[in-house]
């Protein structure tokens, strides 16, 4: 039989094992959020509209939506957070947005500079698209080989969201 007193150190022993694994644990988990979700950058962008249009055709993974509030932390959705995987396929002149392997939208879509200027070496690339009948939008453009960022956060309405190539 054991004695109150060996059964008060195995109980010592264990919740310091305990402790010890719960401090180990959360020094693994990556509490820079934006960091860890982000797989890529888009680091050098282009700023030409015919090498943006070539660029942009094929499948592109979502990686995040950030949603910066003035005055806050940044909100992130992921695939991981929001359980859903969303794929966009874009054509020559269609985007195509699939949740979870089910269409959800399909857009026309053209790339212009921002403010209409023609100006490439100054100007930003803006994406813009038009649903059906119903409404369309615009969001600036950064794009290189093998990340999209549509920036959509401007005077803090909507999110950016970052793509990756698939």
């Amino acid at each position: 039989m054991t004695s109150l007193k060996e059964k008060e150190i195995t109980m010592r022993t264990n919740l310091s094992l305990f402790l010890f694994v719960l401090i180990l644990a959360s020094g693994c988990i990556n509490h820079d959020v934006e960091e860890s979700i982000i797989p890529c950058n888009c680091d050098n962008p282009t700023n030409q509209i015919d090498e943006a249009n070539s660029m942009i055709i094929g499948e592109w993974s979502w990686i995040s939506t950030a949603y910066p509030i003035r005055g806050s932390e940044t909100i992130f959705e992921t695939p991981q957070n929001t359980n859903n995987q969303i794929n966009y396929i874009f054509t020559t002149d269609s985007m195509t947005i699939l949740k979870n392997g089910a269409n959800v939208y399909k857009a026309k879509y053209s790339i212009r500079y921002l403010g209409g200027s023609s100006n490439s070496q100054t100007d930003i690339l803006v994406i813009e698209y038009s649903y059906s009948n119903t409404s369309g939008g615009e969001s600036m453009l950064y794009l290189d080989k093998k990340c999209m960022s549509l920036i959509n956060s401007a005077n803090d309405a909507g999110g950016n969201v970052l793509l990756a190539r698939k």
